[in-house]
């Protein structure tokens, strides 16, 4: 399952004070990060993410992922339990004039028991 935001992250915001969203996700594991940076906002972004106020993305605490061109994708062995099921984006925008926004998606599977049915979508 993917679940995804794309995130205008507002001008003038610090690190020390971020701009904080959150993406709803369900109980499971989550497997995959992805974050892609919109075109223009290199190095003036940064984002990390939290569960459970666990910094996870990056896991050098009190570190971001700085925004570059290029996206970035990171394998991820986080078990979703606690409720909510949320995922905390914290990002940062140091551009004093321009908003700038970032996409991230989380992918993540869920174990499935006797007697459930699996359910195929091809698309």
């Amino acid at each position: 399952m993917l679940f995804s935001d794309y995130i205008n992250i507002p001008c003038n915001t610090t690190p020390d004070s971020p701009y904080r969203e959150f993406i709803d996700v369900t109980n499971g594991k989550l497997n995959t990060i992805t974050i892609r940076f919109r075109y223009g906002s290199a190095n003036l972004c940064g984002i990390r993410l939290l569960y459970a106020e666990f910094q996870f993305c990056p896991l050098s605490l009190g570190q971001w992922v700085i925004s570059s061109t290029d996206s970035y994708v990171f394998s991820a062995d986080l078990t979703i339990t606690d409720v909510p099921h949320q995922i905390t984006v914290e990002c940062f925008n140091i551009d004093d004039t321009f908003d700038h926004h970032v996409w991230v998606a989380l992918d993540m599977s869920r174990e499935t028991y006797p007697g459930m049915s699996n359910i195929s979508i091809t698309i």
